[in-house]
Parts: C-alpha cells; sequence; structure tokens
C-alpha cells in the first residue's frame, strides 16, 4: 500500500497527541511497564487511529516550521489530557502519604520505581488499590475513548484556547489536596485523638514517655483502622474515578 506524504504528515500530528496522553496519564506513564512496550502500544493506536480520525479540514501547512508548531499542539492537547488523569491519581497518592506521615510511617519511606520518588507503605498500597480498581472498571478504555473523542471535539489544524484550559487546570489543582483530606480524614482524625490523649498523660504523669509509646502505637492502630475503611475507601475511589471521567469530557469545553 503505497503512502502518500500527506497521510504520513497526519499520521505525525495523531502520534504527536497520543504520545502526550502515554506520557501524563495513568499507567500508561508508568515507569515499571517496559518501554518498548508502552512504545508499541503508542503506535498501535495511533496507526488505529489514522483510518478513523477525520481527514482536517484545513490544509496542511507547507512550510516546515508550521507544521512543527502544529505538532507541538497536538502534543499540548494530548498533554491536558492525560493531566487531567494524573492531578485525580496525584490527589490519591497525597493521601496515602498523608496518611503514613500521621502514622509515623515517614522515616521508612522507601523509592517507588513506578513515580521515581520517595514513598510510604500506605501510599504503595492505596496506589495499588486505586491500580486495581482502575483496570476493574475499564479505566484504561476510558482515557482510550477520551482519545478517540477528543478528534471530534478538537479537530486536527485548528487553533484552540489553551488558556482556559489551563485555568480550569490550575482550578483542578486544588481538587489533589480535596482527595487527599477526603480519603485520609479518618486516620487523620484518629491520630489527632491519639495526640490529644497522649498529651492529657503527658500532663497527668509526666514521668511517662508518651513519644516512644506514640511511635509505637501509631503505625499499628493507624494501619488498624486503614484496614476498616478499605470498604468505605473502594466506594470513594470509585467516586473519584468517575469524577476523572467527568473531567475529560468538559476539559473539551473549556478549549474551543
Amino acid at each position: 500500500m503505497a503512502v502518500s506524504v500527506v497521510q504520513l504528515e497526519i499520521f505525525l500530528l495523531i502520534i504527536a497527541r497520543v504520545a502526550g496522553i502515554f506520557i501524563t496519564a495513568p499507567l500508561f506513564s508508568d515507569a515499571t511497564i517496559s518501554r518498548t512496550f508502552r512504545a508499541a502500544l503508542m503506535f498501535s493506536v495511533t496507526f488505529l487511529l489514522w483510518f478513523v480520525v477525520p481527514f482536517p479540514e484545513a490544509s496542511l501547512p507547507d512550510d516546515m516550521f508550521v507544521f512543527m508548531l502544529s505538532v507541538g499542539q497536538e502534543f499540548l492537547i494530548g498533554y491536558l489530557l492525560g493531566t487531567v488523569t494524573k492531578i485525580i491519581f496525584s490527589g490519591i497518592e497525597a493521601a496515602g502519604d498523608m496518611m503514613g506521615a500521621q502514622m509515623g510511617l515517614s522515616v521508612a519511606s522507601m523509592l517507588d520505581p513506578s513515580t521515581g520518588r520517595q514513598t510510604v507503605v500506605t501510599a504503595r498500597l492505596l496506589r495499588w488499590i486505586v491500580i486495581i480498581i482502575f483496570l476493574s472498571v475499564d479505566g484504561p478504555h476510558f482515557i482510550l475513548t477520551a482519545l478517540y473523542k477528543s478528534y471530534d471535539a478538537l479537530p486536527l489544524l485548528r487553533t484552540w484556547n489553551f488558556s482556559g484550559a489551563a485555568l480550569e487546570l490550575a482550578g483542578s489543582a486544588g481538587d489533589i489536596f480535596a482527595i487527599a483530606v477526603q480519603l485520609a480524614a479518618p486516620i487523620l482524625l484518629v491520630i489527632f485523638l491519639l495526640d490529644f490523649a497522649f498529651g492529657l498523660v503527658s500532663r497527668v504523669a509526666p514521668q511517662v514517655n508518651v513519644f516512644q509509646l506514640g511511635f509505637q502505637m501509631k503505625p499499628a492502630l493507624g494501619m488498624f483502622i486503614f484496614m476498616l475503611m478499605i470498604p468505605l475507601l473502594l466506594e470513594r475511589i470509585v467516586w473519584i474515578i468517575s469524577l476523572m471521567v467527568e473531567r475529560l469530557t468538559t476539559i473539551f469545553f473549556y478549549m474551543q
């Protein structure tokens, strides 16, 4: 099958948007997944979209510099779509870090190869719970569906309002803290009450080493509360993932 220069240019425009999502979206950007596999999956998705993406109404630019700007714009669109999902996952990971900090597990942090940063045990445990739920509700399919629908809402070779999308993402950045507090609230409350009780003990019996006692009790009590709240976490995380899908669909309107 002969491939024309125009078709190759459209392929480059499509793969630029796909690459933007694969760099930022959860799971697709996971460092523990082989780069070869991610590259093969990215080319496979691009190849499939190559046959179904509407042909751009505007003519392809003849100037190489203008064409590279168009490629960069497509990459930025994909990057913004992936960032929407990344914000939601960052909020869940922040909840795990907040839990671990209150439980005194920050001293036992370890390198997480999937994110490339130091994380506590609760953050990694919560991350794997989210990944399992994300896969069970076909989360990757939602992201790929949003990618496909983006070519209907944001066709190729158009000029879009990135400032509106950037402002929306900046406003959504506050969701990271809100999600973290919502998920970690039970443990934060229990540890606060435990610290309050230790404060009373230190006033009544100053000879008691409440610091050492708290260092022993906080991890055990925190993990006990964490196990009790797993059913509530599952329900809340499913709601958060549905919020992510809603944000993916509404981000298109802020760019038009």
